[in-house]
């Protein structure tokens, strides 16, 4: 599967479940812990399109709790994801 099909399939799967978005706030696009239940807004679309890793920070909210731990690891995967969504 392709980088583009899994963005599409990432972006159907928010337009049937719960999902926020754990990454940093992005001016005008999407801020820090937004809920989302009918599915992702056009901007926070396009920002996906333009950087994949703002899409990875986009996560169901049943497993949250897991995520957010790893956040506050030092060199997790998830710490990682947030630092390059943060770094542009």
């Amino acid at each position: 599967m392709s980088d583009m099909e899994k963005r599409t399939v990432k972006c159907q799967e928010a337009e049937r479940e719960t999902v926020m978005y754990i990454g940093p706030s992005i001016k005008d696009v999407v801020l820090t812990g937004t809920l989302y239940n009918n599915g992702l807004p056009e901007p926070l679309k396009r920002e996906i399109e333009r950087r994949p890793v703002v899409g990875s920070l986009v996560l169901p909210v049943n497993g949250l709790s897991k995520v957010y731990r790893q956040l506050a690891v030092p060199g997790s995967a998830w710490e990682v994801l947030y630092d390059k969504v943060k770094g542009n």
